[in-house]
Formats: C-alpha cells, sequence, structure tokens
C-alpha cells in the first residue's frame, strides 16, 4: 500500500495534469477565435472591394401615369369681336385681319391703311391670323355703313388722295398713280386711264379700303378721241382705246 506522501505526490501530479490540459485547451480556443476573427475581417474587406467593381443596379424607371384628357373643341369669332386671340372664323369665306397689336377682327378682305366702315379712323395692318374659314362669304343681311369721320377727313373723287389715303364718294377708293399722285376711283387697272386727265400710265396700289355704296358712271378724257386707237386696230404703242366699254389686251410682243 501506498503511504500518504505518495499518494499527495500522486494526487498533485494529476492535479496539475488537468490544470496543463484546461490550460492547453483554453489556449487552443483563444486562438481559433482570433483565427476566425480575422478571417471575417479579411472577407468582409474583400468583399467591400470587389462591390466596386460590379455593374451597380439602377433605379427602376417609374412610368408616368398617362389621363386620357379630351381635346376642348375651338371656338372660333364671329362677326365683329375681336378674333386676336382664337385667330379663327366661324363666318365662310372670312379670314382673322389684325389692325393693330390689340385688335383684329374676321373680314372677307382687308386693304392696309384706313377703312370707311371702321369707327375710328386708324390704319389697318392687315396682317392675316390664322387661315381663312373654307365657303364664299355671303353678303346676306350685311349693309355696311361709311363712319361718321368719312365725309369730314377724306378726299373727294377729282382730289389727289395720296396723303389722306380714302374716299367720300361711295364705291371708291384711293388708288396711286405714281409716288406723288393718288386719285379716288371705283377700280384701277394697271397702265392707261381713259378717264384720267393723261395717259401717263398707273401703278394702281390701293392705299385703303373701298367706301361702301355704288359708284356713279365715268366718262372718257377728252385726249381719249384723238389718242387711243379705235376698234380692230392695233393699240400697241397708244396702249387705250377710244370705243366705249374696250380695252387694250395684248396678243404677242408685236401686236394689241
Amino acid at each position: 500500500m501506498m503511504d500518504r506522501k505518495e499518494q499527495e505526490k500522486l494526487f498533485v501530479t494529476e492535479d496539475l495534469g488537468k490544470v496543463r490540459g484546461v490550460t492547453a485547451t483554453r489556449g487552443w480556443s483563444t486562438k481559433s477565435f482570433l483565427f476566425a476573427a480575422i478571417g471575417l475581417m479579411v472577407g468582409a474587406i474583400f468583399c467591400l472591394e470587389l462591390s466596386k467593381f460590379l455593374p451597380q443596379a439602377r433605379p427602376a424607371l417609374v412610368t408616368p401615369t398617362v389621363f386620357d384628357v379630351k381635346a376642348e373643341k375651338k371656338v372660333c369669332t364671329s362677326n365683329a369681336a375681336n378674333c386676336n386671340e382664337t385667330k379663327c372664323c366661324k363666318d365662310a369665306g372670312t379670314q382673322c385681319f389684325a389692325k393693330n397689336a390689340g385688335f383684329a377682327m374676321c373680314r372677307n378682305e382687308c386693304v392696309p391703311g384706313l377703312d370707311p366702315v371702321d369707327p375710328f379712323p386708324t390704319p389697318w395692318s392687315c396682317k392675316a391670323l390664322g387661315k381663312q374659314t373654307p365657303g364664299h362669304f355671303s353678303y346676306n343681311g350685311w349693309d355696311p355703313k361709311p363712319a361718321a369721320w368719312v365725309k369730314k377727313n377724306c378726299s373727294k373723287a377729282s382730289a389727289n388722295c395720296l396723303d389722306t389715303g380714302c374716299c367720300r364718294d361711295a364705291g371708291h377708293a384711293c388708288f396711286s398713280k405714281n409716288t406723288s399722285y393718288a386719285k379716288c376711283k371705283p377700280h384701277c387697272i394697271d397702265g392707261v386711264d381713259p378717264t384720267d386727265v393723261d395717259s401717263r400710265p398707273w401703278k394702281c396700289k390701293q392705299l385703303g379700303g373701298m367706301t361702301p355704296g355704288h359708284a356713279g358712271p365715268t366718262k372718257a378724257a377728252g385726249w381719249v378721241e384723238k389718242e387711243c386707237a379705235s376698234v380692230n386696230s392695233s393699240c400697241a404703242k397708244s396702249l387705250c382705246c377710244k370705243d366705249s366699254g374696250h380695252a387694250c389686251f395684248e396678243k404677242n410682243a408685236s401686236f394689241a
């Protein structure tokens, strides 16, 4: 049998072995934890760097909602109302013409200058705004009258209307013959005018609107009988005809 000292020695040896085993086990556990932590850190850094080279996902495009909005029908202007904004006319054969920057009206025609029907004696630019309404203009029920200022401000048929640009006689409009003379006439055709005081040709630029009404008959000037050609003769040189109701027409470069 072992004595007491031998037993104590054995117990000490066994206890030291246990302590060493525990210490060794604890040592390996600590090392394993450190290795694992380092591995996780390295993996995280690698993933972070790798993400810089990978294509980034784009945000999804949001399709805008489309609303079913019905276009409002355009309402055009009629009669004497201002068509400056609508730029279209209800009545057939009419078109929106501007007087100035703030006012425009639907008309069947427009001549730049004074309009004898307009209540205000200020000129029209007659700039067309929009397109003409299809159809033929109807004069039914339309009976325009000269404005009050026409009789006072406009020229007589025998006077030079170059400065006034308007005529007081019914059915007349101011036409320029050249840069220094204009006359009130019911109509005008470029060339010689048998009703004029001389045989010098006209340019026939209309300087304003026609005064409402019907023009009376016109008479040939005294020089017509002497200078103009008769029926069936060439009027290539005179450019006028002495016979009533006739005008000179060109056939070719050498005969008219």
